[in-house]
């Protein structure tokens, strides 16, 4: 409707006003409705495990719309299928949302996988730029202990050990990159099968 052809009056105005609330209205009803699917998981091929999820879908070709959206929400760069899955955590094993005053430990088991890394962004999808240069840790340079354990610290200052600087405030999230993996999609994962996030300490 082209707007500027109806006559001003205060009928008109009214009217006008009326079109315009409900055209905005439209929109915010379906932006959030978009976000509410995409929380709720409409797609329902997010696997959770711990304080990890996953996306099985977000590799496929084929992937429905609203992974796309989410993917799209997120900035992920999907794994192609052969190549493998990512796992995303925004809060510690606790429930709590990942904070940059914190300090966390990583530790525990991984899924099977050749290889596979854990990276931090922001909330932004940005890396944290830091003195030590380090966005991620790979399977293969981690400290092990005798059992083939790892622990991995993440806070803002700088922690003995293997340490992943995380921004000063704010939050973030956590990447777990899994390569050449056996998991399929629809695959099920326990927490025990994934490293805890545990907060050690606050500022």
């Amino acid at each position: 409707m082209d707007l500027s052809s109806i006559p001003l009056g205060p009928a008109n105005m009214l009217r006008i006003l009326s079109i315009l609330l409900v055209l905005f209205g439209g929109a915010a009803a379906g932006l959030y409705s978009a976000k509410l699917m995409l929380d709720r998981n409409v797609s329902g091929d997010l696997v959770r495990a711990g304080p990890w999820e996953m996306r099985v879908s977000e590799s496929l070709v084929a992937a429905d719309p609203y992974a796309q959206a989410e993917r799209a929400r997120s900035g992920a760069i999907a794994l192609a299928s052969g190549e493998g899955f990512t796992l995303t955590a925004n809060r510690d094993s606790q429930g709590e949302p990942l904070d940059g005053r914190c300090v966390y430990a990583i530790a525990g088991a991984t899924p099977a996988a050749r290889f596979w890394s854990i990276t931090l962004f922001d909330e932004e999808g940005r890396p944290v730029a830091n003195a030590a240069r380090r966005q991620s840790f790979s399977s293969t340079e981690l400290t092990r202990d005798t059992q083939g354990g790892f622990n991995i610290a993440v806070a803002s200052q700088a922690q003995p050990g293997d340490w992943l600087p995380a921004p000063a405030a704010g939050g973030f999230v956590l990447y777990l990159r899994l390569y050449d993996t056996p998991i399929g999609a629809g695959a099920a994962l326990g927490s025990e099968q994934v490293p805890t996030i545990v907060r050690l300490a606050c500022a």
